[in-house]
């Protein structure tokens, strides 16, 4: 029974693991799978009609749980390093790049030791899951350990749906969500996306002259979200007020003008990334599909509108540390991620860094460089509910309205 344990907890980790963020490793913490619990009862079922699965049946299975595992291993390490879902038709035209890069010839080494292991990953992950299957299968023919078996299936199944269906059932022990439903969701938007059975919004016009910025540096700036409720409730803004009156004289004082709005952002509470491509596309997107959907298309942004014009655009981002595929689709000129913004201090916040130090480093970056087309310049906050676009950034640039 020890081993028949071990194989049944071998097989509930392996599909509701978790990201040890911010490395790519793992760790569990107790959740269930669903998933198994199906297994086992349709294994149970069927053992009693046709007896305990095959060797040949089992191989199948370890299979099939392979690909089930290395689905839930992207998908939750995507989440967890890229803040966002895995897009298999996205993501898998970058899997050349990544290789051409590190198959450098001073790299060779590393090329082969990282396929050796990834090999011998695979390797042993198939065949853990085949002992493990195995196991189980072998219980199917105990009528006892097939029993116990079923009863254990069976009641994590109805905790799994009295969860869903009644709000007074314990919301403890937590489930995993379906591994099968990330191949089902890559497979609709693959077929949405190739078929084009669902067109997206068309885009605005893109075709302004930008006569009213008169060749001005603009910066694109998102606040978060309680940037609105400052202005919104009294008692923050009368709080505020003078500071506030201090910042615009600040401004006005260093050749600045300033233009703030409130936007209708898509997202609540994370998903950041729905706000910035609704923002700069025109296109409203509320939804991972749809934002998948709309980078596989060509379409004009703020990025392009401002690139015809004569612009170089920048995009400054602190909390990005990782390869970023979906710069592709804005075709910024430069991206400014957390390593290039090369930030020796200590820690603060969601980013590490501080907002002064970034604007700082975007000043000497780029602002100072002399001789230089004008910019445009996009700087992403994590919640975004209000934003600002400044004009004439810089020592000597003229006041410019926008």
């Amino acid at each position: 029974m020890i081993g028949l344990a071990l194989a049944v907890f071998l097989l509930n980790a392996s599909l509701t693991f978790q990201s040890a963020w911010p490395t790519p490793g793992i760790r569990w913490r107790g959740v269930l799978s669903i998933e198994l619990a199906a297994f086992v009862l349709v294994l149970v079922v069927a053992s009693r009609w046709r007896g305990a699965p095959s060797r040949r049946a089992l191989r199948w299975f370890a299979a099939i749980w392979s690909l089930l595992v290395l689905g839930h291993y992207a998908e939750v390490t995507a989440t967890a390093l890229y803040g966002r879902e895995i897009n298999l038709y996205w993501d898998l035209r970058f899997v050349p790049d990544v290789a051409a890069l590190l198959a450098r010839p001073e790299r060779l080494w590393v090329v082969v030791l990282a396929a050796f292991v990834a090999l011998l990953i695979l390797v042993l992950l198939y065949a853990v899951l085949r002992w493990a299957l195995g196991r189980v299968g072998t219980a199917m023919a105990q009528p006892r350990e097939r029993l116990a078996l079923g009863l254990l299936a069976a009641a994590v199944a109805i905790l799994w749906i009295g969860q869903r269906t009644n709000a007074t059932v314990p919301g403890t022990p937590r489930f995993s969500a379906p591994v099968t439903g990330t191949y089902v969701r890559q497979a609709r938007l693959m077929a949405a996306t190739l078929g084009r059975s669902t067109e997206l919004p068309k885009s605005p016009a893109m075709n302004s002259d930008l006569s009213l910025v008169k060749g001005a540096d603009v910066f694109l700036f998102f606040i978060e979200a309680y940037g609105a409720i400052s202005y919104e409730r009294p008692e923050f803004a009368s709080r505020l007020a003078a500071d506030r009156a201090r910042l615009e004289e600040a401004i006005h004082a260093t050749n600045r003008d300033v233009v703030s709005a409130y936007v209708e952002s898509p997202t609540f509470g994370g998903s950041s990334w729905l706000a910035h491509i609704t923002l700069l596309s025109g296109v409203d997107i509320r939804s991972h599909d749809g934002n998948a959907r709309l980078m596989t298309e060509k379409r004009d942004t703020l990025v392009t509108a401002f690139k015809q014009h004569g612009y170089r655009t920048v995009a400054v981002m602190p909390g990005l540390w990782q390869n970023w595929p979906e710069g592709s689709f804005y075709k910024f000129d430069e991206i400014y991620g957390g390593a290039r913004l090369d930030y020796q201090g200590p820690t603060f916040g969601w980013w590490d860094m501080t907002d002064q130090f970034v604007l700082a480093r975007m000043d000497a970056l780029e602002v100072r460089r002399a001789p230089r087309a004008p910019l445009f310049v996009f700087f992403p906050h994590p919640v975004h509910a209000h934003a600002a676009v400044s004009a004439g950034l810089g020592q000597g640039s003229d006041q410019r309205s926008l």
